[in-house]
């Protein structure tokens, strides 16, 4: 029992290691699991970049568009009717929501949050 433990113990580390260094996404359900930036870059989503760029980015990571508005609330947020808000789900383990608020083309805003444990 005890050399199983010696075994096993250490190769649980590697493997728990690995998916948080290979996974960008995994490692922001696990380590980051809500936030906001207004500045700066998250998931290859930049600040300032077009919101088509940042549609691009994130549907080639998985994540599905549910919908776009004129303002409005997204994730506890109200956004004027001047923003375009997209709204982005992962619907894989990690159960992602992003929301991804945009002026006159322009990223301002992204919001996430995940819950792997919702159902």
């Amino acid at each position: 029992m005890k050399r199983y433990l010696l075994i096993a113990l250490p190769m649980l580390c590697i493997a728990v290691a690995a998916i948080l260094i290979l996974s960008p996404l995994t490692r922001v359900a696990i380590t980051r699991s809500k936030g906001k930036i207004d500045e700066g870059r998250f998931l290859d989503v930049e600040i300032g970049s077009m919101s088509a760029a940042a549609h691009k980015a994130l549907t080639d990571r998985g994540f599905r568009h549910i919908e776009r508005t004129q303002g409005g609330n997204c994730m506890g947020i109200f956004y004027e009717a001047n923003f375009e808000v997209n709204l982005y789900f992962d619907d894989s383990w990690r159960r992602g929501t992003i929301c991804v608020a945009s002026i006159d083309g322009r990223v301002r805003s992204v919001r996430w949050y995940y819950d792997f444990l919702d159902p």
